[in-house]
């Protein structure tokens, strides 16, 4: 090679070292990859395990994998352990995926409800893939949907809620609520924010509904004292239909206005009001005497008339079931006595003129009607009139006499009088009806401020 000696010597050191160098490497790469097989085999079989104790096969059958003979080479025995691996978890992959698919629909129905703590649904993990697991998974899955779908429903009827309150309550909609509304926000927190501003418009609206109830039913009385048209209460009526605050001026306005017009015709309403009074008294059969008032200071003189007024038309809304009734059986008994006395008439007269048969037949019916229409008048009476004694700790007295004298003849049952007494008592236990109720209409009455059922819609 033309080297001389020394070169030769110091070329074939270097090769030798070179050469030492290579096989410590292989030996070094060989042991490595010895080891990682080995750690692959043993994690391979160690994965296998968990595997079949996660779908809660035997012990039996983990420690045949775990207890199998290390026959062969490492590459044989890593070929055979993951391929017996790989033939389990092919058998295992549709349940796991179940799993997978379940947990990746339950993390967004918790989200979309703002749970936090998710318990025993927070991971699938890879200890436990048995059907009893599974089952349980499936069914939490199912009631979350629910769960969601409920409260989107409600939460669907609470906006539905909070623009109807808006609406009655002509006020606009805050930005955190809508902001609610709009991100379809079904958490906690947002249906607490919700119900706790549902909450405060019910309390405004009923705060709302006692103004307007007051103003309503002091509109409607100086419409009816005044005698404003019917039309001219109808455009005023068409024209409040909401609770807000714009309305509610509107009416105070109103007011002001009426009793502006009440004070320029307070003598001639003065008149009018003890016509008034004089006609309840008289419907009421009373014996005291009309009341009279200085009307020096016309205002003055008002005020006590219309209290007096006041209270006459709270006895007469007391009395007048029991009054009409009497009245009907006294107009009854009228005009059955009057047939009794065309009849005899007829008697006498027999023989000595032509009779009108077609009178005859036409009192005949009226008699008819008043048999059959009578009885049950007067039983229906009776029985108001023991409700009457039961309230007042006296029998009803009309014109001077005790009037359920007149009715001995009715006989009653022990349970319809012990009815009529419980009745009475359960009456007196029933809260007042507010003034705002709405009555059904009749044809040709005019219906009245307080009865306006555009306005009242949000008066309930």
């Amino acid at each position: 090679m033309g080297l001389e000696e020394d070169e030769m010597s110091q070329e074939k050191h270097l090769l030798e070292k070179e050469i030492q160098n290579v096989f410590a490497h292989f030996i070094d790469s060989t042991s490595k990859r010895f080891h990682l097989m080995e750690q692959e085999i043993e994690e391979t079989i160690m994965a296998h395990a968990r595997l079949l104790r996660a779908f809660k096969h035997s012990e039996d059958e983990v420690n045949s994998i775990l207890d199998a003979p290390a026959d062969g080479t490492l590459k044989s025995r890593l070929h055979t352990v993951k391929n017996n691996y790989n033939k389990f978890h092919l058998k295992c992959e549709k349940q796991i995926l179940a799993f997978t698919s379940i947990q990746k629909q339950m993390e967004s129905l918790f989200d979309q409800l703002g749970v936090k703590d998710r318990g025993d649904f927070a991971e699938v993990g890879d200890d436990d893939f048995s059907n009893e697991r599974l089952e349980k998974f499936q069914k939490k899955l199912q009631e979350m949907k629910q769960e969601v779908k409920s409260r989107r429903e409600v939460f669907k009827q609470k906006s539905s809620n909070v623009n109807e309150l808006l609406t009655q309550l002509g006020e606009p909609m805050p930005a955190d609520i809508l902001s609610i509304f709009d991100s379809n926000n079904i958490t906690d927190a947002s249906f607490k924010t919700i119900n706790n501003f549902v909450r405060d418009l019910e309390r405004e609206k009923e705060k709302r509904i006692s103004e307007m109830s007051e103003i309503a039913n002091e509109i409607t009385r100086l419409w009816d004292l005044l005698q404003i048209q019917n039309d001219e209460r109808q455009k005023f009526l068409q024209s409040h239909s909401t609770l807000s605050h714009a309305e509610i001026e509107s009416c105070n306005r109103e007011l002001v206005h009426l009793r502006t017009l009440r004070n320029r015709r307070l003598p001639e309403l003065i008149e009018i009001q003890k016509q008034q009074i004089v006609g309840i008294l008289d419907y009421l059969q009373s014996e005291e005497p009309i009341p009279v008032y200085d009307e020096a200071d016309p205002e003055r003189a008002f005020k006590f008339y219309e209290e007096e007024l006041s209270k006459l038309e709270a006895e007469k809304k007391l009395m007048s079931p029991y009054i009409d009734l009497i009245n009907q059986r006294e107009e009854f008994m009228a005009e059955l006595e009057d047939l009794q006395k065309s009849a005899a008439e007829v008697a006498k007269s027999q023989g000595k003129k032509p009779i009108n048969m077609k009178k005859q037949n036409k009192d005949e019916q009226s008699r008819r009607r008043i048999k059959s229409l009578l009885p049950r008048l007067e039983k229906k009476l009776l029985l108001l009139l023991i409700e009457y004694k039961e309230e007042n700790g006296q029998d009803l007295i009309w014109k001077g006499e005790n009037y359920i004298q007149n009715l001995q003849h009715i006989i009653l049952s022990d349970v319809e009088i012990n009815r009529a007494k419980k009745g009475q008592r359960k009456k007196s236990m029933q809260p007042k009806k507010d003034a705002h109720i709405i009555m059904g209409e009749k044809p040709g009455v005019v219906r009245r401020f307080s009865e306006n059922n555009r306005m009242l819609v949000n008066l309930k």
